[in-house]
């Protein structure tokens, strides 16, 4: 039930035989990355309440969280921005394309893919 709910909220704008603009890719792109921030984001944050501060890993979880938490709000700030097609956003993924280049394997394929569709965004 929830994923044929979730399955008909990311086909609900692409509807017909239109294909996706550049734009809109880049946008779902980063959603994508925000939502897997976002889940570390709350991990970290539960392990952080679940087993408190200790001396030598609460620095590390402190830390880990608030980054992963930093990373989440810019994929959906940059998510936001790309799918109205503003120009801050398309510049701000390329560069985010170009550092996540360096996170072999899955991080190129990701930078790559951003890259692709930043070029061809118009």
């Amino acid at each position: 039930m929830q994923l044929t709910f979730v399955f008909f909220l990311v086909t609900e704008q692409n509807k017909g035989n239109e294909k996706m603009e550049s734009h809109e890719k880049v946008a779902r792109t980063h959603l994508m990355l925000s939502l897997i921030y976002g889940v570390g984001f709350i991990i970290y944050l539960l392990i952080f309440f679940r087993y408190g501060v200790s001396v030598e890993r609460g620095g590390l979880i402190i830390f880990a969280s608030f980054f992963l938490g930093a990373l989440f709000a810019l994929h959906l700030i940059i998510s936001k921005g790309a799918r109205n097609k503003k120009e801050w956003a398309k510049y701000t993924s390329i560069i985010i394309a170009v550092i996540m280049l360096i996170g072999f394997p899955i991080g190129t394929i990701i930078g790559i893919y951003l890259l692709h569709y930043c070029r061809s965004w118009t």
